[in-house]
């Protein structure tokens, strides 16, 4: 798996735009983001079948610890992870990553032949509310949509929950039965920030939004990370012949991307992705008088009768398979429904 090493992610923090975000000053916790990379790996190893970060239990302080070894590990160790005061450990002449938990899939939960089928491209994680104490989770405010204990359970994790019908239960249980179906979620972005109206404009008008959806220059780019998981085989064998994405980010950015996919042949090309970008969905109209795109929805579904406005725009689109999900009257949030049509 290609993790981004401490130069890269300080590099896609400070280089002027569209590689990088351009800013000044340090960016969002690197050890953080390697968190939620181990975290997301878990994950998928539910795909590759066997574990990837083992954990190393660690008596600490009121207890016991998990880490997982940065020394001699062929992912972590070349990577310059910088030392930090709570999160990464010198033991016993090795250095330790700290983890919230132990591996968590069993051998038998490995032991089941999936593959990926749908994804899903968010914005990027939330920021990490902080730690109770130095070893103290703190679970009721996280949301990591990959964290198990992470148990403020947010539309980007229930919505999508309740369009792939995964029954309720642990999160843990929920995150096995969602690979059962073949979904992963991607982030648009690596850094973990309180987004905003305005920054998230910039990002699309410097062409920073593309960059990290389907630049190839850029190593973090959706493209490059889907490119690698084809590579390694993770996809099921008909991706290429029709398996569908959905864009489940705020709206500002997932109209932006599915404009793009639409007045951008390149992206056809480029992205493994963007199959089909002509089909409109059932009931789909043109924009109206007042500058609004809207669906009918289906008279069949429970949104029946219902003209949902999917934002503003100075331009008529067709509306493709990849499609946003959110829509300005859900409160910037994903819709179980539009999840469902973007991956009819």
């Amino acid at each position: 798996m290609a993790i981004l090493t401490n130069e890269e992610y300080n590099t896609l923090w400070t280089a002027p735009a569209p590689i990088g975000f351009g800013q000044i000053g340090c960016p969002p916790c690197y050890h953080e983001y390697l968190q939620r990379e181990i975290y997301a790996q878990d994950f998928l190893d539910l795909y590759i079948g066997e574990p990837t970060f083992i954990r190393v239990p660690i008596p600490v302080q009121g207890g016991v610890e998990f880490y997982v070894q940065i020394t001699g590990n062929p992912i972590l160790g070349g990577l310059g992870i910088p030392p930090h005061p709570t999160l990464v450990l010198s033991h016993g002449g090795n250095e330790y990553l700290l983890i919230d938990y132990p591996y968590p899939w069993t051998p038998a939960e490995l032991n089941v032949e999936r593959y990926i089928r749908k994804i899903l491209i968010a914005e990027a994680a939330p920021p990490q509310n902080p730690r109770i104490a130095i070893y103290g989770a703190n679970n009721i405010q996280n949301s990591y949509f990959y964290n198990y204990q992470h148990n403020n359970i947010t539309p980007y994790f229930s919505d999508p929950c309740t369009a792939f019908a995964i029954p309720a239960g642990a999160k843990r249980d929920r995150l096995i039965t969602l690979a059962d179906g073949g979904v992963v979620l991607l982030d648009l972005f690596p850094f973990a920030l309180n987004y905003t109206s305005a920054f998230r404009n910039n990002l699309n008008l410097t062409g920073i939004t593309n960059s990290f959806f389907n630049n190839v220059g850029n190593i973090y780019s959706v493209t490059n990370r889907v490119l690698e998981k084809i590579a390694n085989h993770l996809m099921c064998i008909d991706f290429i012949n029709g398996t569908n994405s959905v864009l489940i980010a705020p709206p500002i950015i997932s109209f932006h991307l599915a404009h793009q996919i639409n007045i951008i042949p390149v992206v056809m090309d480029t992205n493994p992705l963007i199959f089909t970008i002509g089909e409109n969905l059932p009931g789909h109209n043109p924009l109206t008088p007042d500058g609004r795109l809207f669906f009918d929805i289906p008279a069949e579904t429970a949104l029946a009768d219902m003209q949902i406005p999917l934002g503003k725009k100075p331009f008529t689109i067709r509306v493709p398979r990849y499609i946003c999900s959110a829509y300005d009257g859900s409160g910037q949030r994903p819709h179980p429904f539009f999840i469902n049509n973007a991956l009819l």
